[in-house]
């Protein structure tokens, strides 16, 4: 019996032992959590803005006549060369020359009534003189004259018109070039002012067109200067200048920004598109170098306050921080106060974390993993 007594009590002895140092040990401590994580990046040389583009003739017009009537000669085709002068196309001028006939035929009966008036007016002062005519006959004498002179210059008037119609029904190219486009048939019944042809100018210049956005114009320059790449032409890389912009929107609000390409190699042609890169000028910042950072990597405060999480590298707690947002472009926002370049911030996942917390940098340790 006192055996079984003294194996009961060293059991109790060492539940008792276990129990204690079970109720002693310490909880164990919480791991980081991982966060996905980036480097504050300075905006030095200026945001890189990519825009589609046309590349267009520097000189390129349509074409019409400025006399209705048949079209009896089309001289030109789509893709045609020409030389300045070049008559393009003409219409039937047989109305045009009756009319100017006419017109001439009036005016010489005109000349011939002044030149009669002309005599007969003489005719009267030299009776006058004499007295044998009254100054009444003179006037009346004069009036006529006047008349007939006001409708040779009428008349004449209307034979030069005449003569500018029988000219204008032949088309001459204004310049050296090709034809873009050509809307007329012979045969065809057309109308002053309707557009013929579409042509454009051989020259060593070719323009750029491209409809920039508010937040790009605002930002660009006359003279400033370009990159340019060519889907149909990979691997070819031009510099263009900003010759025009646009003073008001098209539409959407785009404004039209115009690009010259100087001794552009002969496999450019118009109408092929292009894709301009513009070197955005940074917008002024009152203090401290402009930065930029990820749009998932803030969050909205109170008070509209934005606030970024950065990343102690020595400890590899967090600390909030609030942050001054620019202008967001292309899926990133710019820091125009509350960061420096360098500095490490959680770039994903912010409504997860708080200040003070201790995390893990993704890819640490191995390989360097940014967002």
């Amino acid at each position: 019996m006192p055996d079984r007594r003294a194996s009961t009590a060293l059991v109790m002895l060492g539940l008792s032992v276990v129990l204690a140092s079970c109720g002693s040990e310490e909880p164990a401590p919480t791991p980081p959590r991982p966060v996905a994580w980036t480097t504050v990046q300075a905006d030095e040389g200026g945001e890189l803005r990519r825009l589609p583009g046309i590349l267009r003739a520097a000189r390129q017009a349509p074409l019409s006549f400025e006399v209705p009537g048949r079209v009896v000669a089309v001289n030109a085709e789509i893709g045609e060369s020409f030389a300045a002068g070049d008559v393009l196309a003409a219409l039937d001028d047989r109305n045009f020359r009756l009319t100017l006939e006419e017109r001439r035929a009036n005016l010489a009966d005109a000349r011939a009534r002044l030149t009669e008036a002309d005599k007969n007016l003489a005719r009267k002062r030299e009776l006058l003189a004499r007295k044998v005519a009254s100054q009444a006959a003179v006037d009346s004498a004069q009036a006529t004259r006047d008349s007939a002179a006001a409708q040779v210059a009428r008349l004449k008037a209307l034979v030069d018109l005449a003569e500018e119609d029988l000219a204008d029904v032949t088309l001459a190219a204004p310049y050296d070039g090709s034809v873009l486009q050509r809307m007329i048939e012979p045969s065809q019944q057309i109308q002053a002012g309707q557009t013929v042809f579409e042509i454009e100018g051989r020259s060593d210049r070719i323009e750029v067109i491209v409809s920039a956005p508010e937040t790009v114009v605002t930002r660009l320059s006359v003279g400033d200067n370009a990159t340019l790449a060519f889907p149909s032409r990979p691997g070819l890389s031009l510099t263009a200048r900003v010759s025009e912009i646009g003073a008001g929107a098209v539409e959407r609000n785009a404004f039209p920004v115009n690009l010259v390409l100087s001794s552009p190699p002969a496999s450019l042609r118009p109408g092929m598109t292009a894709e301009v890169g513009f070197r955005l000028q940074n917008r002024p910042v009152s203090e401290g170098q402009m930065t930029f950072i990820p749009v998932t990597a803030f969050l909205a405060a109170e008070g509209e306050q934005r606030r970024v999480f950065v990343i102690d590298p020595e400890s590899s707690r967090l600390e909030a921080r609030a942050v001054d947002i620019g202008s967001i472009e292309n899926g990133r926002a710019r820091v125009l106060d509350g960061l420096a370049p360098g500095e490490i911030i959680v770039s994903k996942g912010l409504a997860f974390l708080h200040d003070g917390q201790r995390v893990q940098r993704l890819g640490t340790g191995t390989t360097r993993f940014q967002e």
